[in-house]
């Protein structure tokens, strides 16, 4: 069976740079947008391909620099699932207090 370019409902990774194409404009207006503002929210209906926009897409465009992406599922509160995500990875990357931090570490 010949291999397929399509995932389907599995996202695309930085890995899938190869195979990921047609989102090039979106792409584009995402990582100049990322210049403008700290914070940039990304969301839509389930299965629009975000995941794959900004895992394959803009870390593409990124390359090796500092960024972080946190996914959030919209849930039953989708305030109340924003702040768990945002707490889990303050809490996860922030050093506790009397720590070196990671930079003298």
């Amino acid at each position: 069976m010949a291999e397929t370019v399509f995932k389907f409902l599995d996202a695309y990774t930085k890995w899938d740079k190869e195979r990921f194409f047609g989102r090039e404009e979106d792409e584009a207006t995402l990582y100049e947008m990322s210049f403008n503002t700290r914070l940039m929210l990304i969301y839509g209906a389930s299965g629009t391909g975000k995941t794959s926009l900004v895992q394959c897409g803009l870390a593409r465009r990124f390359g090796n620099t500092r960024w972080k992406e946190v996914y959030v599922r919209r849930g039953d509160n989708v305030m109340k699932s924003l702040l768990r995500e945002l707490r889990k990875e303050i809490t996860h990357n922030m050093p506790m207090k009397g720590w070196p931090s990671k930079k003298t570490r």
